[in-house]
């Protein structure tokens, strides 16, 4: 079983638009799959792999 975060979630952790997110997870900047009834889950090794490198960008 996976266990994971959903977008809403993530996105305000990174502090970043919803549609940010997608739009990664689109491009393959971050992985997550999906519940069978269609919602993504980020696992929280994406979350804090991005996390890292939003960082770096940012300072």
């Amino acid at each position: 079983m996976h266990i994971g975060a959903p977008g809403s979630v993530v996105a305000r952790i990174l502090g970043i638009a919803p549609s940010t997110l997608i739009l990664w997870a689109n491009q393959g900047r971050i992985k997550c799959w999906r519940t069978p009834a269609g919602w993504r889950l980020y696992p929280e090794s994406e979350i804090s792999r991005i996390k890292l490198e939003l960082a770096r960008e940012r300072s």
